[in-house]
């Protein structure tokens, strides 16, 4: 008897779930019934469909602290790029275990590495640059020290984003 082979039947969110995605990205906390209303399902088809997007891993849903409002005066925020001469995934898993490194993309371009940090004050900033400049395989950084954040957008229109692979 042939065993057939699992097919990788992976879930790819169609134009009722980019709305649910769009409308959450809003109001994380919007109740079932108002998302049932505006993409005219039942509550029980969204909370189902919400689920899977969850489950899938394509959303999640958490609070995102306003940083900036709530640090006080002392705390500094900065986007830190990093060029790396060793193995940047190895870099990045490294850094990414920081819990001052809010953000860490590998990139393209000037740098391997971009990472936002949160640092309690200047001289912490310092000491975490340092510790990243002592890093094997760090070949360089640069500092942008945020002064104003004039703008954080969290919400995104599903229509710009490619969800599928």
């Amino acid at each position: 008897v042939k065993k057939r082979k699992k097919m990788d039947k992976r879930y790819i969110p169609d134009d009722i779930d980019r709305q649910l995605i769009q409308l959450l990205s809003i109001d994380g906390r919007t109740p079932y019934r108002d998302l049932a209303r505006q993409v005219s399902l039942s509550e029980t088809r969204v909370r189902f469909r919400v689920q899977r997007l969850i489950e899938e891993k394509y959303i999640q849903i958490v609070a995102v602290p306003n940083l900036m409002r709530l640090s006080s005066n002392s705390n500094q925020m900065a986007m830190l790029g990093i060029q790396v001469s060793g193995n940047i995934e190895e870099i990045a898993q490294i850094l990414s275990e920081d819990e001052q490194v809010t953000f860490l993309s590998i990139c393209s371009g000037s740098y391997d590495i971009m990472a936002e940090v949160v640092c309690q004050n200047t001289y912490s900033l310092l000491q975490l640059i340092q510790k990243i400049r002592n890093l094997p395989g760090v070949k360089d950084t640069d500092s942008f020290i945020y002064l104003k954040t004039q703008k954080t957008l969290y919400a995104v229109n599903p229509g710009v984003l490619y969800l599928s692979e």
